[in-house]
């Protein structure tokens, strides 16, 4: 973000209170003129972006995925109905670890993706969040892009420049047969390094994009093997794992067998993120232990 604002005095930098947990405090740093934190009130956070935004600048929310529930209001009726050109940033999306049942961030897919207008990005690694980021910043739509607490993979080799991402297009990161992985966000380059560590015969894509999402792809998969799996580091319940499993069932020439792998309907207690993904079955060994056995089922 420091990129672009040394490029563009339109881009401002907003936050409720997280400027040192949201890595804002650099940017505030540099750039004063063109940062707010309006304190504990995620709702005006994104009221005063949507403002901004009609107004012609390019604002850019972080806010915990947590606390972006309060503003759920604002998410649907001053940015999502006004169709206004604000970036999200969804920090600490997905398990959070040890943080407790308050602080999980599981619940934004779910929420955001039934909302007209909105893009919402799953980047995988820091390179993907800095094309998500520029390319965000040319829409003139509101788009939020989630990433998890973890330190992005990757942020070593990052190069900072103006490349793009096309919107809604997945990323085949290895072919196989018989089974297919569906991935959104860090997620699938831990499954993706398994798999070629271990030589696994399974097909594993990034998807990158909750909405849009590349549906065409995704038929594409079903077609081509007996199961998808899909993975998110977020609720099943509403999540995109199950509008991908709409997707197959309503198309009768399909037989492709879908399982949705994410965080279950309870709440999300004390734990580390390893603790909780072995819990909920998203720790990549219990995800392979999956596959090994529908393969042999299969053979």
């Amino acid at each position: 973000m420091i990129y672009q604002a040394k490029k563009d005095e339109k881009i401002i930098g907003i936050t409720p209170a997280m400027c040192e947990g949201s890595g804002m405090s650099e940017f505030a740093k540099q750039f004063p003129k063109q940062y707010m934190d309006v304190a504990i009130a995620e709702q005006h956070a994104l009221i005063l972006a949507s403002g901004l935004a009609v107004g012609g600048l390019k604002p850019v929310v972080s806010m915990y995925s947590t606390f972006l529930q309060r503003g759920y209001d604002q998410l649907f009726h001053d940015l999502s109905v006004q169709n206004a050109p604000v970036i999200v940033g969804i920090d600490r999306a997905g398990v959070v670890g040890p943080d407790g049942p308050t602080h999980q961030g599981v619940f934004d897919i779910g929420f955001l993706k039934a909302l007209p207008n909105f893009t919402i990005c799953t980047p995988s690694d820091a390179h993907e969040m800095w094309t998500m980021f520029n390319t965000a910043l040319t829409l003139n739509s509101p788009v939020a892009i989630r990433y998890p607490k973890m330190i992005a993979k990757g942020g070593d080799k990052l190069v900072e420049n103006d490349e793009l991402i096309e919107i809604g297009k997945a990323q085949i990161l290895r072919n196989g047969n018989h089974i297919c992985v569906l991935a959104w966000g860090p997620l699938a380059q831990e499954i993706n390094a398994y798999a070629t560590e271990h030589n696994i015969d399974v097909t594993i894509v990034n998807m990158r994009f909750v909405k849009p999402y590349d549906k065409d792809l995704v038929l594409d998969m079903a077609k081509k093997h007996q199961t998808i799996i899909t993975v998110e580091d977020g609720a099943i319940l509403s999540g995109i794992g199950e509008t991908v499993s709409a997707q197959i069932a309503s198309n009768a020439e399909l037989t492709t067998k879908v399982i949705n792998l994410g965080i279950r309907d309870e709440l999300v207690e004390q734990g580390s993120i390893s603790e909780i993904y072995q819990e909920n079955n998203l720790d990549t060994e219990s995800i392979f232990n999956l596959i090994t056995q529908l393969t042999n089922n299969n053979k």
